[in-house]
């Protein structure tokens, strides 16, 4: 449980031989954790052989887990960021190499994008080996937010002047992107409103859905993209 929304953890460990028998000194040990940022919430749970369990909850400071040792986010999953809410819009995303792309570093990232109505289109890229977040769209290079609904769209393309270049490092990371039916973007925090292609603060990728879902008088559809970075 983070605050008053519930939030799955990001991976659930057991560690117990289904064909050991429990016993004196013989526990089944289990337990989950949650990213939240700077911080990780863990949940270890000890079993013993009368079906008597022991639970533990602590938080443990970030900079204080080695990462070599046992990767915090295993490759591919990204947590909330990546679960896509309904909404009205139909809005369907993929690329020029489908949906699940592979793409070597500086290669040509292309998005294609289709919704049945005309929209206010918001995404960010999310590189899994940092966990750095930037805003991709809108941007300095094409700051309105409106796109038509319709025939496939595709970015970079006649309309988007720009291109999205693949960078090091190579990994596994994440297009996510919320499409309104109308222009939010004053109601969103000045950092999502900058239109530099910098990193956001450290914990906006926690924050997304929530700062989206929450503006008031509006409809927001979700769709992100997995995309493969090699060498």
């Amino acid at each position: 449980m983070c605050g008053s929304r519930w939030v799955p953890p990001i991976l659930k460990i057991t560690l117990f031989d289904p064909e050991a028998a429990l016993g004196p000194g013989v526990y089944a040990l289990s337990g989950k954790y949650w990213d939240q940022g700077d911080s990780v919430l863990v949940h270890i749970q000890l079993q013993d052989a009368d079906g008597t369990i022991f639970t533990a909850r602590r938080v443990a400071a970030l900079n204080t887990i080695d990462d070599g040792l046992l990767p915090l986010r295993p490759e591919r999953e990204f947590g909330r960021i990546a679960v896509n809410r309904p909404g009205v819009i139909r809005f369907e995303l993929e690329s020029n190499r489908g949906r699940e792309p592979t793409y070597r570093i500086g290669d040509a990232l292309v998005l294609y994008l289709t919704t049945d109505v005309d929209g206010w289109l918001y995404c960010f890229y999310l590189q899994g080996h940092d966990n750095i977040l930037v805003k991709m769209f809108p941007n300095a290079l094409h700051e309105d937010p409106a796109i038509r609904g319709g025939p496939r769209i595709s970015m970079p393309g006649p309309f988007f002047q720009f291109n999205f270049d693949m960078q090091e490092p190579a990994g596994v990371d994440l297009v996510k992107c919320f499409i309104a039916d109308r222009d939010v973007t004053a109601d969103l925090p000045p950092t999502l409103q900058a239109m530099e292609f910098a990193p956001l603060p450290s914990d906006m990728r926690f924050r997304l859905h929530e700062i989206f879902r929450d503006i008031p008088n509006v409809s927001v559809t979700e769709a992100s993209l997995v995309v493969t970075v090699l060498p």
